[in-house]
Parts: C-alpha cells; sequence; structure tokens
C-alpha cells in the first residue's frame, strides 16, 4: 500500500474511533489540561505540564433537579484545573477530571461509576458523590481499593465518622443542628414541620435537628417525607396546614426546594417560617423564584460578596471579580466554591505529599492546611473540616442578609 493511501487509512479510522466515542452515551468527560497564558512582558512563560496526569474522578448528579447544582459544582472544578494545568500542572503534572453522572445522586449508579472510575480509568483520588446516600454506598468501594473519596456537598454525619478513606469540606447537619439550632425558637420556629427528602441525607436532618430543638422548647408537629426531585407537594402542604404547625424545615435539592418555597406561598402559607438547610444558596433560590422566596432562612456555608452583615474579604472579592470576568454565565456561588475548592485541595495534597500516589494522598491531607474563599479548611481525626456556617434570610427588598442569630 502506497504510503499517502495508508495515511488516509489511519485517519479514515480514527475519524471512526472519535465518531463512536461521541455517540456512545458514556456519563464520563475528562476536562482537556488547558495551554498556558501569555506571559506578562518580562516574564517568561509557564512550562506547560508534561509529568503524568492526574486523574481526580468527579462523582456528582449532572443531570435531573440536582443537576442544576451539580453542574456548577463541576464548572468550579473545571475552573480550577485549568487555571492549574496553565501555571504549569503540579509537580508537573497536568490535572485531568473524569465525570460521571449520578442523575438524582442515585446509589447504585454512583457505585457504578466509582468502580469504573478506581479499576478502569485508575483515577488517584474521587470527589464525590454529592448526595449523603450516594456516598454512603460508594464509600465502602474506595476503602476496599485504598482510594480518598473527597465529599464536597454531602451532609450526612455517617460520612466522616471513622472510614481513614473520607475527607469532607463541606458542614454536616450535626453540626448545623448544635449550632444553629437552639437560636430558631426565637426566629419563630417553635411548631415546626419538618419536609425531609426520603434517604440518609433527609434522615440525618430528622434525627439532628429535632432534638436539638425540642431540647429548647420548640415542638415537632409532623413530618411529612418528600422525594427528591418531587415537583407536587400540594398533598404534604395540605396536611402541614391543617395540622398547628406555623414553620416548615425543608431537605430537598435546590430546585425542587424553590419549587417547594414557590407552592407554600400560591398555597396561602406565606406567612409560615421557613428554612431551608444543608447549604442551599438563598442566591440560587431567589433566582429562580423571585419575590415568592422573600422572608425564607437557608443554612449556608459560603458568604457571598455582597450579602448584607458580611465580613469583608478581600481574597473572596478578588477572586468573584476573577470568577465573574470568565464566567458571565454562571454566578460564583457555594456550589462553584466547593468544586474550585475540591481541587484546589487536591492539588496542594500531592505538592506537599510529593507524590499522586493513593495513600500518600491521604496522608497529606491529613495534615493539611488551606486556606480557602470559606474559612481555613483542615481536618479533624475523622476526616471532616469545620468551616463556615451562616444562617441567612432573603428580605422584602430581595437582598440577602447574614442574621447574627445568636442575639
Amino acid at each position: 500500500m502506497k504510503k499517502g493511501r495508508f495515511l488516509a487509512l489511519v485517519l479514515t479510522i480514527l475519524m471512526l474511533a472519535n465518531l463512536l466515542a461521541a455517540c456512545s452515551g458514556s456519563a464520563s468527560a475528562p476536562t482537556a489540561p488547558a495551554s498556558a497564558p501569555a506571559a506578562a512582558p518580562g516574564e517568561a512563560p509557564a512550562a506547560a505540564p508534561s509529568g503524568e496526569a492526574i486523574k481526580i474522578g468527579a462523582v456528582l448528579p449532572l443531570s435531573s433537579s440536582a443537576g442544576v447544582s451539580g453542574a456548577r459544582v463541576r464548572k468550579g472544578m473545571e475552573f480550577a484545573a485549568n487555571k492549574i494545568n496553565a501555571a504549569g500542572g503540579v509537580n508537573g503534572s497536568p490535572i485531568e477530571i473524569i465525570f460521571e453522572d449520578t442523575q438524582s445522586s442515585d446509589p447504585a449508579l454512583a457505585m457504578s461509576a466509582v468502580e469504573k472510575l478506581i479499576h478502569q480509568d485508575k483515577v488517584n483520588i474521587i470527589v464525590g458523590c454529592y448526595g449523603s446516600s450516594a456516598s454512603l454506598a460508594a464509600l465502602p468501594l474506595c476503602e476496599e481499593n485504598g482510594v480518598v473519596m473527597l465529599e464536597p456537598i454531602a451532609t450526612s454525619p455517617a460520612i466522616t465518622s471513622g472510614s481513614e478513606w473520607a475527607f469532607r469540606i463541606s458542614s454536616t447537619n450535626g453540626i448545623d443542628a448544635e449550632m444553629v439550632g437552639p437560636y430558631l425558637p426565637a426566629l419563630g420556629f417553635e411548631q415546626v414541620a419538618y419536609m425531609p427528602v426520603d434517604n440518609d441525607w433527609g434522615l440525618s436532618v430528622t434525627q439532628n435537628y429535632i432534638p436539638v430543638l425540642e431540647g429548647v422548647g420548640a415542638k415537632t408537629v409532623t413530618t411529612e417525607g418528600i422525594i427528591i426531585g418531587e415537583g407536587n407537594y400540594l398533598t404534604q402542604l395540605t396536611k402541614i396546614k391543617n395540622s398547628g404547625a406555623t414553620s416548615v424545615i425543608i431537605t430537598q435539592d435546590v430546585e425542587s426546594c424553590s419549587t417547594l418555597i414557590r407552592q407554600m406561598v400560591e398555597s396561602g402559607m406565606g406567612d409560615f417560617k421557613i428554612l431551608s438547610t444543608s447549604g442551599n444558596n438563598a442566591s440560587m433560590v431567589r433566582s429562580l423564584i423571585g419575590d415568592a422566596a422573600q422572608g425564607v432562612y437557608f443554612i449556608e456555608y459560603y458568604a457571598e460578596d455582597g450579602m448584607v452583615g458580611g465580613v469583608p474579604n478581600e481574597k473572596n472579592k478578588a477572586f468573584t471579580e476573577e470568577w465573574n470576568a470568565a464566567n458571565s454565565d454562571t454566578a460564583l456561588d457555594y456550589f462553584v466554591v466547593q468544586g474550585v475548592s475540591a481541587v484546589e485541595i487536591i492539588a496542594q495534597a500531592i505538592a506537599e505529599a510529593g507524590s499522586a500516589d493513593r495513600t500518600a494522598i491521604r496522608d497529606a491531607l491529613r495534615s493539611l492546611e488551606y486556606e480557602g474563599l470559606r474559612s481555613t479548611i483542615k481536618f479533624d481525626e475523622f476526616g471532616q473540616s469545620h468551616g463556615e456556617v451562616i444562617l441567612t434570610q432573603i428580605k422584602e427588598d430581595n437582598s440577602i442578609e447574614i442574621i447574627d442569630y445568636k442575639k
């Protein structure tokens, strides 16, 4: 065969392979290492990373209702990885992220994704699995194979309750209940109805909040379980409206939570006190339902730049400006910040360890101190970090205020 014909055949085969890959329907999607930015005058350009890729497996809900916030975590991760790669990578190696979609944080999909990432993709670390039930289902696989699971979002205390391979950069419902719970009755949460999502996440809220609130005089009137991603809550809301409750504590993904709050207002329950737990951010709910969110309280983990009552944070302000300049279509919020933080923490751990070995990453995380946008993150003996927990409220002018709930 002539050289020209052989080259044409090779190109044709490659094109067919790419086409088949694109049509396969796989949820995997690795990031492409970013090219280094142009150097400033008088500065040498950053050397492109040339070492073996550091593979991060990210297990997130990227479709269904939970995909709204899961996609923001992904965007934050990609932003951080591209920035690190453009600066030369970590110890000369680029970061590559392989994403897997768990839809509504489905535990079975999370387990399949983690199996694939560990055995087929040979990742160095797992970020996930976003939902508490998904993370608890997949954690034993990480333990069996000696791979760290770095949890960015899930809040069930059980995740960081003894595993040497589990680390978490979000709060837990136990921590939140202890910090904020004793002050909620003074804000009107005295006759309380709970609406927890029907999984480990929702269960951990009721298990932790109810004893704390009852311990300071609040009464649990009723508990109405809901399904993740559910769109119609009128049956549960009618029961709560007729129960004698005057306040509702909601645990649900941010998009479905927004729908629930809007339906409360439409059902004549606008005078109820409402609290959204577990880090759902007020700014996203406000963007989804507008004025219907006025008066609602939120347990949050990140003080966004511009919140009323926030402490000035120059690092946060500078990063917000940098993010907004590059991402005009996505506001910087908690979910984005958690994605950024996860990648930066992994990069710092590998740099300090001098190795991307799975055990070396675990050992480095144990002693790591990361100066993040939320606060300084370091892990206790259980792999749990203790960062910022704030109570916010959307006011009548649609501003978001950080409430000094201890007054």
